[in-house]
């Protein structure tokens, strides 16, 4: 006959709230005149370190030519009077900065910077010798014709291996679609592509913005409706490819006005930066900034123990035989007093589960407000559990999770607290205890 033990076989179970990003932008703040001027001041988009902002100014007072890179150095409150010191990076053509390297000591320009060509259009980079900017290399494109009078934007990221661009293509859907160009070993890139027709409108797309973690394009567009001539939308990548994309997305009347919106950046702290026209019809550079709140948390994994019978070979003990002792001294019998022990079954007590945070500070239970008081239970893991309601029956507590269901909460379930434990007693194989 074989014995029978127990072994523990643990499962894991998911609860918890997965995590949702909602963004909110603020009001939008106009720079100080140290940045903007009399002039339209465009492009903005602030340097890897985040101390040097660069943006394009319309000719003018300083500069006769057409548009012309400037720059303004971070001091401590705010940034501090804008130059045109820029070196050999303003020509008489029109120039601006369109992305950085990590490490700052690449820029990527508007412009090809060859002598002797009517229309210097394209793309450029330059490289940080000293304190010097290099003379800017040409960046060939191929499948790229650039046509005259037509509007190009560009922007590369800090990888320095997507190239986004906004052109007028042979099949494209309306005016400047979004292209995007990978690079394709140490110098080259490859044909760019259309990013797809539920990003680009029958109107025209502008001046995209890559996010640094690759997965949101900012850009511009008057193809999507809005708040006036030209709104500020995103877009998140839904796949792993480079062309599944979410519907635009508009950023809201913070942001967009009813004139002219465009040129978004992101620099440090979350601050936006973009291009707005909406006071006298002359574009200044403004502020947003971009606050992103988590709700909820990475799925919390609890472990379910659950016995299992294992079968294991009997143990033989040896008996042992003793011969009998001659003498018999006989003891009175030793009477001990019964201990009376009150036994007391506790009835089990239900409860629906809403949440399990590591800080409950991150929850906001505001949607469940109508239930009343919401209380926190913390276990030994440190994890703290919020809970709704006590009843003394699991149909009770099972029509009480519907409702709660249907508040926002889908993923409530229903615990149950008896003779000390924890179990769960909606799991199918019987309950498990923590």
């Amino acid at each position: 006959m074989k014995l029978v033990s127990f072994s523990f076989l643990a499962l894991s179970f998911f609860f918890g709230i997965a995590q949702e990003e909602i963004i909110t932008y603020g009001e939008a703040s106009q720079l100080a005149p140290s940045v903007n001027s009399s002039q339209d001041d465009i492009m903005p988009l602030v340097s890897s370190d985040g101390q040097t902002l660069f943006f394009v100014r319309d000719a003018g007072e300083e500069s006769k030519n057409d548009q012309n890179i400037f720059r303004a150095k971070k001091t401590e409150n705010d940034w501090g009077k804008a130059t045109i010191k820029t070196s050999h990076l303003n020509n008489k053509k029109n120039n601006a900065v369109v992305g950085f390297s990590k490490d700052g000591n690449t820029l990527y320009l508007v412009d090809a910077y060859e002598k002797g060509e009517d229309d210097n259009y394209g793309i450029a980079l330059s490289k940080l010798s000293g304190k010097k900017w290099s003379k800017p290399k040409y960046i060939e494109i191929p499948g790229l014709n650039y046509i005259a009078n037509h509007f190009y934007g560009f922007y590369v990221n800090p990888d320095e291996n997507v190239m986004l661009i906004s052109m007028v293509s042979e099949n494209g859907k309306g005016k400047e679609d979004l292209h995007i160009s990978l690079k394709e070993g140490d110098t080259c890139w490859s044909t760019p592509k259309s990013l797809g027709e539920n990003v680009n409108s029958e109107g025209y797309e502008m001046s995209p913005f890559l996010t640094t973690d690759n997965n949101r394009i900012y850009f511009s567009s008057n193809g999507f409706g809005g708040e006036g001539d030209a709104d500020i939308f995103y877009i998140d990548k839904l796949g792993d490819d480079w062309f599944t994309w979410s519907n635009p997305i508009n950023l809201g009347a913070n942001v967009n006005s009813t004139g002219f919106d465009a040129y978004f950046s992101i620099g440090q702290d979350n601050l936006g930066y973009f291009s707005s026209n909406r006071n006298d019809g002359q574009n200044d550079i403004f502020t947003t900034q971009i606050i992103i709140e988590v709700i909820g948390e990475e799925p919390l994994v609890e472990e379910v123990v659950i016995e299992e019978p294992v079968a294991e070979e009997p143990v033989v003990e040896e008996v042992v035989i003793e011969e009998p002792i001659a003498k018999v001294i006989a003891e009175e019998p030793v009477v001990e007093e019964p201990i009376e022990t009150e036994t007391k079954s506790q009835e089990a007590i239900y409860t629906v589960q809403v949440a399990a945070y590591k800080n409950a500070s991150n929850y906001d239970a505001s949607h469940l407000v109508s239930f009343g008081r919401i209380e926190k239970v913390i276990l030994d893991d440190g994890i703290t559990r919020f809970t709704l309601g006590e009843f003394k029956t699991l149909n009770e507590a099972l029509q009480y999770k519907k409702q709660v269901r249907s508040k926002g909460q889908p993923d409530a379930f229903v615990i149950m607290y008896s003779e000390g434990k924890r179990t769960y007693p909606e799991l199918d194989n019987g309950s498990s205890s923590e």
